[in-house]
């Protein structure tokens, strides 16, 4: 096979970690570092607790005629407006026309002298109340009852259970390289008692607080969640979830809080034996040095080199000693282990020796979360350490094989992935290990429904992550889409 043909393409998922997050290495296929622990080992930064907006009371004026406008429900708009037949489209009685249409905003229309009267029909269960106030007959309060779920508290019962089958079609996985060229590799799908069906996940959510926030465990799942990219980059990607996990994330039935999720890799630190550069430093930035490479450790310390002459203390002192850090083949002689390209050619194929720029450190995964607000049904499932809202992501094993079905090869790797419902941005600063070049990637997704949870209809999580030196296209960002619909 030509090299033309071999794109190998290595998933850095993103371990949400505030210490230690780092890419894979070369081996072949690529995989992400990770380090085994008995919990997720990325950590996210922490998201304060975000307040739902007020409540807000309108009052009338009898000069004008103000549209006041007052949160309800995220589900639910009453719409008030004078006229001389009353019908209703909910439970009210009232001398003026009412009119209740699902969305979230409630709009009063006072006349400009008089008074409004509206006279509800009384419910038993009230669960949202809305006073207007005119400023000439302060006594008249017309209170509307509304009866749909959730309120305007967000006294939401228990949600249950959400079993979210992957839509086959939608859910994809895909690699976007510069210039936002997406190349798809394949649709994911799951593989459970080693039948093949569509992926699901099983979030569990209790009854939400009274800012609308409640936990969401991952009580279920297919055995692996998979992608068949053998007709393109000739492996199987295999992902398989280690549930139970209780907390793996949150879920904001009335917003309030931002879920997109950042996350950025510089391909440049520094250079061993340029300006200094030394191991020491770029393991201090918690980064890795591209291998393979060469560096004196003794005479010079730390200093490029290739061959121990290099590394002398002075011309001829024959004091240095120049170490070689062996890779391995990354195109020819796939997986051999070898410290030149010369070492991996092949008679079909020119050998290419671990990662493309031998001696340059690349920074680490560095996360982030956004500070607007995703709105309603907003969802992450993101390791977050901060005992005030400490989540568990969704610890996987990640696997690369070379064919179907997943888990008769060999292990994958343990680590913390990271799935949000909105922005998922990924950015490579020096890209390419182009001083200067960034380049940026992002995926959107997609709001559950509170009101509705346990209909698989709304419902998109995704991630964007980086992966740098892939063969033939360089620096990309991997995109992982999980769809219901």
């Amino acid at each position: 096979m030509t090299r033309s043909g071999k794109m190998l393409i290595a998933v850095w998922v993103a371990a949400l970690c505030a210490s230690g997050c780092t890419s894979g290495d070369n081996g072949g296929p690529p995989a992400p570092t990770a380090t085994p622990s008995p919990v997720p080992t990325s950590t996210a930064t922490a998201i304060p607790t975000a307040t739902p907006p007020p409540t807000l009371t309108p009052t009338a004026s009898p000069t004008a005629s103000p549209t006041l406008t007052a949160t309800a429900t995220p589900s639910l708009t009453v719409t008030f407006t004078p006229s001389n037949t009353a019908t209703p489209s909910q439970t009210a009685t009232a001398t003026q026309t009412a009119t209740v249409t699902p969305t979230s905003t409630v709009t009063l229309t006072p006349t400009e002298t008089g008074t409004p009267t509206i006279t509800p029909t009384p419910s038993d269960t009230p669960t949202a109340t809305l006073t207007l106030t005119p400023s000439e007959t302060p006594t008249e309060t017309p209170t509307p009852t509304i009866t749909p779920t959730p309120t305007a508290t967000n006294t939401l019962g228990p949600l249950g259970t959400r079993h979210f089958v992957l839509n086959t079609t939608k859910s994809v996985f895909q690699v976007k390289i510069s210039g936002g060229l997406t190349i798809p590799l394949g649709n994911f799908q799951g593989q459970t008692n080693g039948e093949v069906g569509p992926a699901f996940l099983d979030l569990e959510a209790g009854q939400p607080d009274a800012e609308g926030f409640v936990k969401v465990n991952i009580t279920g799942a297919s055995d692996f969640i998979f992608v068949d990219a053998t007709a393109l980059a000739n492996f199987v990607i295999c992902i398989k979830p280690l549930v139970p996990i209780p907390a793996a994330g949150l879920l904001g039935c009335a917003g309030g809080m931002d879920v997109g999720i950042t996350l950025d890799q510089d391909h440049h630190l520094g250079e061993l034996g340029v300006d200094g550069f030394t191991a020491t430093q770029c393991a201090e930035q918690r980064g890795q040095i591209e291998i393979p490479y060469a560096a004196c450790s003794a005479g010079k310390l730390g200093v490029a080199c290739e061959a121990n002459a290099d590394c002398d203390s002075t011309a001829g002192a024959d004091d240095g000693v120049c170490n070689h850090v062996s890779a391995r083949c990354t195109g020819g002689d796939l997986g051999a282990v070898c410290q030149a390209d010369a070492q991996c050619d092949t008679a079909e194929d020119i050998g290419h020796c671990g990662m493309a720029h031998h001696g340059v450190c690349n920074g680490p995964l560095v996360p982030g979360l956004g500070t607007g607000d995703t709105g309603p049904g907003e969802l992450f499932i993101v390791p977050n350490p901060d005992p005030a809202m400490q989540t568990n992501g969704l610890p996987i094993e990640l696997g690369f094989e070379s064919a179907l079905p997943c888990g008769d090869e060999s292990r994958g790797n343990r680590i913390g992935f990271a799935l949000t419902t909105g922005k998922s941005v990924s950015r490579v600063m020096n890209a390419n290990n182009e001083l200067g070049r960034t380049l940026n990637f992002e995926a959107q997704g997609e709001n559950f429904s509170c009101t509705d949870w346990q209909s698989n209809t709304r419902g998109r999580l995704v991630l964007s992550a980086p992966a740098l030196d892939q063969s033939l296209v360089g620096d990309v960002a991997t995109i992982f889409v999980f769809a219901s619909h």
